[in-house]
């Protein structure tokens, strides 16, 4: 050690330096085990967390019970647009719920509520905001005003289409 950093340490300190480095590498194991047992990968140790949502925890309320249409309206005003869009998506398939077209459960998946579908028209239109979604919102793009103003034009047509 004296001479790579030109530093005199005693073989205690060495000593107590080495058990020092065992310890920190029992506590990284251990802390491995655990995400391994949690059923959690390797790779999210090194990703960025995903941005939380508080505003809505839908595996605890049904979507019906929740004003989409007022988280909607601060989202456009705070201009997140890629927030809007999942509102948008949200208070398309509350509005599905509400009609009985399909029978909405926070585990579902979109190609769930696509097979429950039974009018052509409709299935076609939630198709096409499903993939806006998803490309948006999962894909993390983001998009402006203009970009939101055309994906809006396909959730009011749909909206029109499950309303009549």
């Amino acid at each position: 050690m004296s001479n790579i950093f030109g530093i005199n340490i005693s073989p205690q300190v060495l000593e107590i330096i080495e058990y020092l480095i065992y310890f920190l590498l029992v506590i990284l194991v251990i802390y491995l085990i655990v995400k391994v047992l949690i059923n959690e990968n390797f790779n999210s140790l090194f990703q960025k967390k995903a941005k939380t949502i508080n505003d809505i925890n839908l595996t605890e309320e049904h979507i019906e019970g929740i004003d989409i249409s007022k988280l909607l309206t601060t989202a456009i005003e705070q201009k997140d647009y890629r927030l809007a869009i999942r509102y948008q998506f949200l208070l398309t398939l509350q509005k599905l719920s509400k009609s009985d077209i399909i029978e909405w459960h926070f585990d579902k998946t979109n190609s769930d509520y696509f097979t429950e579908i039974e009018q052509p028209a409709i299935k076609k239109g939630f198709k096409k905001v499903a993939y806006l979604y998803d490309y948006i919102w999962y894909g993390e793009q983001t998009i402006d005003d203009i970009k939101y103003t055309k994906s809006v034009l396909d959730f009011e047509s749909i909206n029109k289409q499950i309303q009549s």
